[in-house]
């Protein structure tokens, strides 16, 4: 048989007997290390290619220190519900005055504004945005119920199945009517295995 020889070497350039001749105090950093400048944190999150429009959302409203809670079916969803639903409602948390500071991280992010509460993003993502739910307290007083999860490689808080069954209840759209059948469903089963 044939001999396999491995050449060790540095990905992007010189051969094996030049890098093993470098002595190691000649290898420095381009940079020093210490605090880096988290300035243009969103520019950065934003032009990341691997990552979901959505993902870089939620990351830019984190940066900007923009409460939300994950609403409606997505929230479900994400708890286990087999349901599909067409867009994420997010709950924001701070006044509606604010509203200007989400559609600018919308904007930046490509974001088409389809009414004042309402954009897709790049990847075609429905994002609905709300100050207020039906048939819940306030934001600061429901947060403290939610459940927070993992989601696109980060912690969000979403509402709970009995804060969503408390909201579906009190708008009673025809298609919450449905929604609400899947959501006690899915209490019942939370409650028989506990």
């Amino acid at each position: 048989m044939g001999r396999v020889i491995f050449h060790c070497a540095k990905k992007n350039g010189g051969g094996a007997a030049q890098s093993a001749t470098r002595k190691r105090h000649d290898r420095g950093r381009k940079s020093p290390l210490g605090a880096i400048s988290v300035r243009h944190a969103r520019r950065t999150m934003a032009s990341k290619p691997g990552i979901p429009a959505l993902g870089r959302f939620l990351h830019a409203l984190r940066q900007e220190k923009i409460p939300f809670l994950i609403a409606g079916m997505t929230a479900g969803v994400l708890q286990g519900i087999p349901v599909t639903t067409a867009d994420v409602d997010f709950w924001i948390g701070s006044a509606p005055s604010k509203h200007d500071a989400v559609l600018r991280i919308c904007h930046h992010l490509g974001a088409r504004i389809l009414a004042d509460h309402i954009v897709e993003l790049p990847d075609g993502a429905q994002l609905n945005f709300a100050y207020a739910m039906g048939g819940l307290k306030a934001f600061a007083v429901e947060k403290k119920r939610a459940r927070r999860l993992r989601w696109l490689g980060q912690a969000v808080w979403v509402l709970s199945l009995q804060q969503l069954q408390r909201s579906k209840k009190s708008v009673g759209r025809p298609k919450d009517k449905v929604h609400l059948a899947y959501i006690q469903s899915a209490l019942a089963l939370q409650r028989r295995k506990k």
